[in-house]
């Protein structure tokens, strides 16, 4: 079965849920209504996009294009980092800085000189190991996190960084465990449970990523993102019926929009098209501020083409196009 991947890496800046699942990458956010440029993937967020370095609060992917991951500063070398700092915590500082503006070697540099200084400096091999990841160092990445579990087992952080590493390395067994015993350490840390869905979808284990939607839903519902992710990822394969309702409680609790792009596919898909088309009309309407953006231009353009064909009378979801949604394309 072909999945909707989603996404998201706990980052070091939060950023908001999207529709479209995405390899996670190493960075977690919080999901919120604005959308930004999409992250880059192999790794989602229609269902969710994109994995993120692990911060303290991993965030979900949801149903709108994530932030696209700062590229590399390529006038940045280790070799003229900056001056030589009085401590630990005085490079950590800075290697934060330098890691926020995506200048990997200078971040890593001053991370590893907080670590010489303090070999238990956990923070800093969490830091470290998300900066490895972000700039595609996944073996790296995991040998920081393995040090940091074996200093701290309960750094619940670790195991996501970890779990979102053995992801974008193709092993999606290793990220689940690693995904569990965050979830047990933490049973409501819900980026947790976001990149566990992303996780399932990759394996074509639809019927557990339904299940943790509905365990968020549990515990916090509220969160808009669950009940979206659970609208657009069942309607794609073929629950469209089953989920009208978590699809109406997606756009109640956000009203800006992009929930009405989920809820446009699920009542398209169960011949409901003047619905559909209204649907995707205010989504068309809610991201237009954002069409100078690549991934603005292509989602307008598709869900206007949609809307062409329901006025029409036709069904633009024919088995291709859904296919091609649940790859997350």
């Amino acid at each position: 079965m072909a999945v909707v991947t989603a996404t998201l890496q706990p980052t070091n800046t939060a950023v908001p849920p999207t529709n479209t699942l995405v390899p996670a990458t190493n960075t977690a956010v919080p999901p919120t209504n604005t959308p930004v440029p999409p992250t880059k993937t192999p790794t989602p967020v229609p269902p969710t996009k994109t994995p993120v370095p692990p911060t303290k609060t991993p965030v979900p992917p949801t149903n709108t294009p994530v932030p696209a991951p700062k590229p590399v500063n390529p006038s940045i070398s280790a070799t003229n980092c900056g001056a030589p700092l009085a401590n630990a915590q005085e490079y950590y500082d800075r290697g934060i800085k330098e890691h926020d503006k995506a200048n990997y070697e200078c971040a890593i540099a001053d991370y590893t000189q907080a670590i010489q200084l303090n070999p238990k400096y956990t923070d800093a091999y969490n830091r470290r190991g998300n900066a490895y990841s972000e700039s595609g160092k996944l073996n790296e990445a995991i040998a920081d996190y393995n040090q940091l579990i074996k200093l701290d087992p309960k750094y619940a952080t670790a195991y996501i960084g970890r779990g979102n590493a053995y992801r974008d390395s193709g092993k999606l067994e290793q990220a689940i465990i690693d995904y569990n015993q965050a979830i047990k350490l933490n049973p409501k840390d819900v980026g947790a449970y976001f990149y566990r869905i992303n996780a399932y979808l990759l394996s074509d284990k639809l019927e557990e990523a339904i299940a943790d939607y509905n365990q968020l839903i549990k515990f916090d519902p509220q969160n808009f993102a669950a009940y979206n992710g659970l609208c657009w990822t069942s309607s794609l394969f073929g629950k469209a019926a089953e989920v009208m309702d978590a699809c109406n409680k997606a756009v109640e609790l956000a009203p800006s929009g992009f929930p009405n792009d989920s809820r446009g596919l699920a009542r398209a898909l169960t011949g409901d098209s003047a619905g559909a088309i209204e649907d995707f009309k205010f989504y068309v309407a809610s991201i237009k501020q954002y069409e100078e953006w690549e991934w603005a231009k292509k989602l307008i353009t598709e869900r206007e083409r949609w809307i062409t064909e329901l006025e029409a009378g036709r069904n633009p979801f024919d088995a291709a196009t859904l296919e091609r949604l649940r790859k997350g394309e």
